[in-house]
């Protein structure tokens, strides 16, 4: 279960059943000191695997330093696009949405 996710209106079920990863169109993550090494390998296997087109992790305790990675591309249960931008910098989140995400205040 991600942090956030988006998918069509119509996906989403009227109980307390999670949306079927095949109709989440983004995923995002943030990161906490105990969940970060999770977030970072088993969550992008898994939301690769769904295939979730598109896996954003917001992860202040990255080593090289608080960044923003954008995960898309899945194929066969491997992410093929990554793009890493430091918090501060602008990312673009891609089709089908018309979205740069401003990481300014992050």
């Amino acid at each position: 279960m991600p942090d956030f996710c988006v998918a069509p209106r119509e996906a989403i079920p009227h109980n307390s059943d999670p949306v079927p990863a095949e109709h989440v169109l983004l995923a995002v993550e943030i990161t906490s000191k105990s969940n970060a090494e999770h977030d970072r390998k088993k969550k992008r296997w898994a939301y690769a695997h769904g295939p979730i087109p598109r896996y954003v992790l917001i992860d202040q305790f990255d080593d090289d330093g608080p960044a923003v990675t954008l995960f898309s591309k899945p194929k066969e249960g491997v992410y093929n696009q990554t793009i890493r931008v430091p918090f501060g910098d602008p990312v673009e989140i891609g089709d089908p949405f018309d979205l740069t995400m401003d990481t300014s205040r992050f």
